[in-house]
């Protein structure tokens, strides 16, 4: 999204489980992303006093020490059993970052002028099954702020690759139209103000749902 709202090359946008790192991350901090850069204020400053870096857990290394932070939904439980596991592990990965960095997290917004520069036609494929991680929201967030969404999948009970795979190749082989003339864009772009009316996201077993700007209804 970041660079296809500046590069005009691209010409049309699919996304797949779309997230917003920066809304997830300031919802995970449990005072309020103010109060954690403050704390990370005091961090480097101690930082800076000895020479030593901080760095903190992406994700807890194991599933018993999840259980011991409370960690335990369905989202966290199957990353740590992917990614620090055989299955997707690497062993080159430290499950660290730099604390240092939460401070660019905590102000950084994947959707910063969307709805003012991502004139490309979109597509959003999302997981029905609606966890903590925020994708399905941030998906119809990003919806509703694209000037010219195409194309809304939905895949009823999905929560993993396995699932969305074979749904999303069958969706993705459907080409999406061209982008049109600006003259022709304006009569289709949604005005502000106007959303997909409630109850129209439709689940029904792997079945998907088209969605048109037709369908949109203004805001009381």
């Amino acid at each position: 999204m970041h660079t296809a709202r500046t590069d005009h090359r691209i010409k049309a946008v699919t996304t797949v489980v779309p997230g917003n790192m920066g809304t997830s991350f300031r919802s995970f901090q449990p005072d309020g992303p103010a109060a954690a850069l403050d704390a990370l204020a005091d961090a480097r400053t101690e930082e800076s006093r000895t020479g030593e870096p901080a760095r903190v857990n992406w994700l807890p290394d194991t599933l018993e020490e999840a259980q011991a932070v409370g960690a335990t939904d369905i989202d966290t439980t199957r990353a740590i059993t992917y990614y620090r596991t055989e299955r997707g592990g690497n062993e080159y990965s430290t499950n660290r970052r730099l604390a240092r960095g939460d401070s660019l997290l905590l102000g950084y917004d994947a959707y910063h002028l969307v709805d003012q520069l991502m004139t490309q036609p979109l597509q959003v494929i999302l997981a029905g099954r609606i966890g903590n991680t925020g994708s399905y929201e941030s998906g119809m967030q990003l919806w509703n702020l694209a000037p010219n969404p195409v194309d809304l999948m939905v895949v009823d009970g999905a929560h993993g690759r396995p699932q969305l795979a074979s749904a999303r190749q069958n969706r993705l082989n459907t080409r999406l139209p061209p982008r049109r003339s600006p003259a022709c864009q304006r009569s289709l772009v949604r005005p502000r103000g106007m959303r997909l009316p409630k109850g129209d996201v439709a689940h029904d077993a792997g079945r998907w749902w088209r969605f048109s700007r037709a369908s949109a209804v203004r805001e009381p």
